[in-house]
C-alpha cells in the first residue's frame, strides 16, 4: 500500500510542472485582424514542443480587396511623384526662360542706349 501511495504521489509531483508549463498563448492584431496562436507542450522527457499557428485575418476575397487597395495606393503615390517631378521641371524651365528673356531685354536696352548716345553725339 505504501508503494502505491508513494508512486501516486510521485506521479502527481511530476505531472504538475508539466501541466503548468504547457499552455496556449493567443495574440490578435486589432488593426489587421491577424491572429497568432502559440502552443507550448512539455513532453514526458522534459523537452518542449512549440507550435505556432498564424492567420492573416482575411479571407481570400478580403485578401484580393486588400491587395487591390494597396495597388491603388501605390499607383497614387507614383502619379503624385510623377506630377511633382513635372512641376519641378516646369518651374525650372520657366525660370530658365525668364532669365533668357531678361538677358535679351537687357542686351536690347544696352544697344538702344548705345544707339541713342551715338545719335546725340
Amino acid at each position: 500500500m505504501k508503494k502505491h501511495l508513494l508512486m501516486a504521489g510521485l506521479a502527481a509531483l511530476l505531472t504538475v510542472p508539466a501541466v503548468a508549463q504547457s499552455g496556449t498563448t493567443t495574440t490578435k492584431d486589432e488593426a489587421t485582424g491577424a491572429k497568432t496562436t502559440t502552443t507550448v507542450k512539455v513532453r514526458d522527457n522534459g523537452t518542449t514542443r512549440v507550435q505556432t499557428d498564424s492567420r492573416t485575418g482575411r479571407t481570400k476575397a478580403g485578401e484580393v480587396v486588400n491587395e487591390a487597395a494597396q495597388d491603388t495606393k501605390m499607383v497614387g503615390k507614383k502619379v503624385a511623384n510623377g506630377t511633382e517631378k513635372v512641376a519641378t521641371k516646369t518651374v525650372q524651365g520657366t525660370k530658365k526662360a525668364g532669365k533668357a528673356v531678361g538677358k535679351t531685354v537687357k542686351k536690347g536696352a544696352q544697344k538702344t542706349e548705345a544707339a541713342v548716345e551715338k545719335a546725340v553725339d
